[in-house]
């Protein structure tokens, strides 16, 4: 017996030997034949089963991750050498969550290796296990979006080693770097093609195919740029956004002479608002924080009229886009993917729930991000960047951040140092300065002066706010 099917789209369809068919928790389970056979495949027939330590098991979830990738780096100029290869490989690896027949839990993780051996794994799980009784949570059958997020372009590029992408990524970077004169560029690009899915003995069987490839590519070993996407990348975006860095990386060559701290604009790139939100509210927002009133933020906050944050300020989760890098379907443990606000014009409106924290606060779950690409940030129309830096006497764009994992979540105060920090001088950029920035990120977010500010090729805007500089006088 052979099981065929078709993808959503009807254009390719797949065939694999079928050794039985079985009904299991209400659904057919189809039992995959010699070579045909994933790893999971195994474990999920000793479950259904219950034979040997299966026997014992209550209810189980499992949820996997099958990859399939390509990988090529430069480092300092060399492409392909010993130090950034071209790799191409496989892995598979699995998440279980088992409730025995004594109510106690087993969690852990599973590579390939250890699921050649199914009842010896269940064996190691039991020895693991522990009380928790609030642990013991299992999706049943829901519906997930079908959202697309497979390229059959991008599945080639990382089956095959990346022939035809990574040759002209690489090339747009080696360009760049030529053209700016610049002695030393490293960074890498790759293509994954993955399938995931979860299963649990209560019905739950999903599963959903996507792609990625990116690119990371640095100057002078200051700063570049980074960027991922379902589809191929064309080179000539690669290339116009590496140019944008390059300006970057020279200014950044050159310190700024005379640079006197204090209170100043202070606009932060796109990729630093990114780390800031995440750091500061996104982790906040997790159930497990609010439950322990280990956070910033109270379960009764939300869905009140409290603004916490400025009341042009929404946070929004975007799961559902067509072949958006920050897309998926449903989360590790089941739960569906769906739009929603975080937090709507500053008024806090869903907190990020796993089914634990959910059962726990007596909610419905809440699928958290992907990435930062499931997110937007909306707020006031956006200024140009070009606009917002005529607007700057004396100020200050700061690139990246160091130290962020060490500051205050809850109350937000950070002190931090801003080593890729340029100089904004009568409306335009300037040097380079190694400055130490200084706030609470709440009072950024909460500030009525805060101002958007788009930069060409990123989502997430940038914002400008009357911040605190000081320089760092360590060399």
């Amino acid at each position: 017996m052979r099981l065929g099917w078709e993808d959503d789209d009807h254009t390719r369809r797949r065939e694999c030997p079928v050794s039985e068919v079985r009904w299991q928790s209400g659904c057919w389970l189809f039992l995959v034949a010699g070579a045909g056979m994933t790893p999971i495949d195994s474990l999920l027939d000793l479950l259904s089963r219950r034979t040997g330590p299966a026997a014992r098991v209550r209810e189980w979830r499992v949820f996997w991750v099958s990859r399939e990738s390509s990988r090529a780096g430069v480092k300092d100029r060399v492409r392909a050498g010993v130090h950034a290869p071209l790799t191409v490989g496989r892995s598979f690896a699995l998440d279980y969550l088992i409730q025995w027949d004594d109510a106690r839990i087993s969690s852990g993780i599973a590579e390939r290796v250890a699921l050649a051996e199914p009842a010896r794994l269940l064996e190691q799980a039991a020895e693991a296990a522990y009380e928790d009784p609030d642990g013991a949570n299992f999706q049943g059958p829901v519906d997930a979006p079908e959202t697309v997020l497979f390229s059959d372009e991008s599945a080639r590029e990382a089956r095959s080693g990346g022939p035809g992408l990574f040759g002209p990524l690489i090339e747009a970077a080696a360009s760049r770097a030529d053209e700016w004169s610049f002695r030393t560029w490293s960074g890498s690009v790759s293509a994954i093609a993955s399938e995931a899915g979860v299963a649990t003995s209560r019905g739950l069987s999903l599963s959903s195919e996507s792609t990625q490839v990116g690119y990371s590519f640095w100057y002078e070993g200051l700063t570049g740029d980074s960027h991922s996407s379902r589809t191929p990348i064309p080179a000539e975006e690669a290339s116009a956004r590496l140019e944008r860095a390059c300006g970057y990386v020279e200014r950044l060559g050159s310190p700024e002479p005379d640079f006197a701290p204090g209170t100043m604009p202070v606009l932060l790139h796109p990729g630093v608002v990114d780390d800031l939100l995440s750091h500061f509210v996104m982790s906040n927002l997790h159930g497990e924080r609010i439950y322990h009133r280990r956070g910033a933020f109270r379960i009764e906050q939300f869905r009140s009229a409290e603004r916490v944050l400025s009341p042009a300020l929404s946070i929004r989760l975007e799961p559902c886009a067509p072949m958006d890098p920050g897309s998926f379907r449903f989360t590790a443990e089941g739960v569906p993917a769906r739009p929603l606000d975080y937090v709507s014009e500053g008024r806090l409106a869903n907190p990020i729930l796993d089914l634990k924290y959910a059962r726990r606060l007596g909610r419905e779950p809440v699928p958290g991000p992907a990435s930062s690409d499931s997110l937007r940030l909306t707020g006031p129309e956006p200024a140009p960047s070009e606009d917002a830096l005529r607007s700057v006497a004396r100020g200050a764009l700061v690139l990246s951040l160091l130290g962020l994992h060490t500051q205050d979540t809850t109350r937000g105060d950070f002190s931090v140092s801003a080593p890729q920090t340029i100089a904004i001088r009568a409306g335009s950029l300037g040097g380079a300065v190694k400055a130490v920035l200084t706030g609470n990120m709440f009072d950024v977010l909460r500030d009525a002066a805060l101002t958007f500010v788009s930069f060409e090729g990123f989502r997430t805007p940038g914002l400008l706010f009357p911040g605190s500089v000081g320089v760092d006088s360590g060399g």
